[in-house]
């Protein structure tokens, strides 16, 4: 079955979300706080990857954007990200791939 388009441009959302914590962290001054919020936009970038192989970390990403929106700006990116991963086009996608057991460093 093909990949919704809903899905696909949550994905974006999540990468383009990823990618803004993990370069704007870099971007300060070295610390370990930046550090561990570089870590936290790395991880989220690992489970945006697994969504977008069909893998359903829905709930994952939720979270975790969620924890992320304490801030404002965030919400203009997870709130819509959040709602397109579980329309019913999105949902029948990730029901129809073969569930597996796996780590989180499986391709």
């Amino acid at each position: 079955m093909k990949r919704p388009l809903v899905v696909t441009i949550a994905w974006v959302l999540w990468l383009a979300l990823g990618l803004v914590i993990v370069l704007g962290s870099l971007y300060q001054d070295i610390r370990l706080a930046n550090i561990l919020i570089a870590i936290y936009g790395g991880v989220l970038l690992l489970f945006n990857r697994q969504l977008k192989r069909g893998r359903d970390r829905r709930l994952v990403l939720s979270v975790m954007g969620g924890i992320f929106c304490l801030a404002l700006w965030p919400l203009l990116v997870v709130v819509p990200a959040i709602v397109l991963q579980y329309l019913p086009e999105s949902r029948l996608w990730f029901n129809a791939q073969p569930r597996r057991t796996e780590t989180l460093e499986s391709p």
